[in-house]
């Protein structure tokens, strides 16, 4: 499903001396079935564009347009867009208010008119997805849960209506090495079953993994769009935007500098390992 935001401006505290420009004049468009990351130092804009793609704040000036429609619309069922887009905030854990995870996941589902064994087999789906077995957790306490399970519970709870568009801002912030790897497999999972995917995130190494696309954002403007080999290439625009690099990179700048050779510039670490073993493969 793909979504389009043309001249989005957004001003928080606009009718105040305070008022500041979160977002300014943006033109985007992403493609059905895209994984984009988007990426920015603190307060460039990234969240705040991610929740007014989502609904969830309306922008003030342009339009946004999902699937065709323009989502602000008078006229336009936003419980449509509830079904159509999914959100996950940086910390979905502090939501969890049900008594079991059950009831939690299928919250979502309450006045969607499925019957019981509808919404059943929807949180059974979603809860198997995020590497939960269902009969084993489906009447435990969400409480009961390590920080990780509990995150993957909460990002249940957004996919059990199926949507078309995944938002995730920052999900695997606080999580230990193994839970962000868990995570990142079931987002890339999500995206090879036909979600769209828009996830903010700070972590250049699962971007260049992942990601089809890097937005990177600045004062609230798009400055680099494009490939993630072809965004990290630019090493001074990565670190005047504070952006960082994936290790992979960064090992490889280093190797060469000692006089390795590479056919290519390696962003990850399968890419990085290809690359030494070819390169010892022919002498060195």
């Amino acid at each position: 499903m793909s979504i389009e935001l043309n001249q989005i401006s957004f001003c928080y505290a606009s009718h105040t001396s305070y008022g500041e420009y979160a977002l300014r004049e943006v033109e985007l468009f992403i493609g059905d079935g895209e994984f984009v990351g988007i990426m920015g130092h603190t307060g460039c804009g990234k969240t705040t564009l991610a929740q007014i793609v989502a609904g969830l704040l309306p922008p003030f000036a342009g339009t946004v347009k999902i699937d065709g429609y323009d989502i602000n619309k008078k006229g336009y069922d936003r419980k449509l867009l509830r079904k159509k887009v999914g959100f996950v905030f940086q910390y979905p854990e502090h939501q969890l208010f049900e008594t079991t995870v059950e009831r939690e996941v299928a919250f979502g589902l309450k006045y969607g008119g499925l019957s019981w064994n509808e919404r059943m087999e929807r949180v059974k789906d979603a809860l198997e997805c995020m590497g939960f077995a269902f009969e084993r957790v489906r009447k435990e306490s969400p409480m009961s849960f390590s920080g990780g399970e509990k995150r993957r519970i909460a990002i249940a709870g957004v996919l059990v209506s199926d949507p078309d568009i995944l938002i995730l801002d920052e999900p695997t912030a606080g999580l230990d090495a193994k839970s962000r790897s868990s995570l990142h497999k079931i987002i890339a999972k999500l995206n090879q079953r036909g979600a769209t995917v828009l996830w903010i995130s700070h972590d250049a190494d699962s971007l260049c993994k992942y990601a089809d696309r890097i937005i990177v954002l600045e004062k609230g403007k798009i400055v680099m769009d494009g490939p993630p080999r072809e965004v990290f290439a630019d090493q001074t625009k990565t670190e005047q935007y504070q952006i960082g690099t994936s290790q992979a990179r960064v090992i490889s700048e280093m190797l060469q500098k000692r006089g390795f050779k590479f056919e290519r510039k390696p962003i990850t670490y399968q890419e990085l390992l290809d690359d030494l073993c070819n390169y010892f493969k022919k002498g060195g």
